[in-house]
């Protein structure tokens, strides 16, 4: 059995009825429990209105099957439209591991990782590799961190889980983890979130 797992991320600013009453998610979830491995929901720390959820496939593929049956339209896209406001984004991941433990942690930190011109994926990895054989030892962080490709892109998507947001930054200024950033800073541009998410 494979020991990575595509998730799909889709985040999007959310409607204001969704945004008043979160129970809109579950007219879409019977479609979700039926196709999909589980489902993760929740909003952005610093952009409350900002949603993600994060859906667990069996595979790309199954993924595809799934949104070419006659029931997508009416059990997903329909009930999904009511929740959205604008800034639709999707993104397809093939982490390395199994993210529940991120997923669950009280905060979610993904990052989105881009190795700037002249550097290449294996500079990223190598330092990717030392956080995340160093991780058990930092105060804070839920083990194991999960990393991998965005499909169709050049970037990278790194998944840990903390206590907090303050464990994230307090860790980022303490060895090792604050020379590995350093480094990961220095070779590639890095976009990071903070979520707080439930399973659904």
């Amino acid at each position: 059995m494979s020991s990575t797992q595509f998730v799909e991320h889709v985040s999007f600013v959310a409607s204001e009825a969704f945004l008043a009453d979160n129970a809109l998610f579950d007219q879409l979830k019977a479609w979700l429990d039926k196709n999909g491995e589980g489902v993760f929901l929740g909003f952005d720390v610093q952009d409350p209105t900002h949603a993600h959820a994060f859906v667990l496939w069996q595979s790309f593929e199954h993924l595809i099957n799934a949104s070419q049956h006659p029931d997508f339209l009416p059990g997903f896209m329909t009930p999904f439209s009511a929740l959205v406001a604008s800034g639709l984004t999707v993104l397809h991941i093939d982490f390395d591991g199994n993210p529940t433990t991120a997923f669950s942690a009280p905060v979610t930190e993904l990052s989105v990782v881009t190795p700037k011109e002249g550097h290449t994926q294996e500079e990223v990895n190598a330092i990717i590799t030392q956080f995340k054989e160093s991780a058990a030892a930092v105060p804070g962080v839920h083990t194991p961190l999960v990393w991998g490709n965005i499909r169709k892109t050049v970037e990278y998507a790194l998944a840990a889980g903390w206590d907090s947001v303050e464990a994230h930054l307090n860790a980022v200024t303490v060895p090792p983890v604050d020379a590995l950033a350093g480094r990961l800073f220095g070779i590639s541009d890095v976009v990071v979130k903070h979520i707080t998410l439930k399973k659904v």
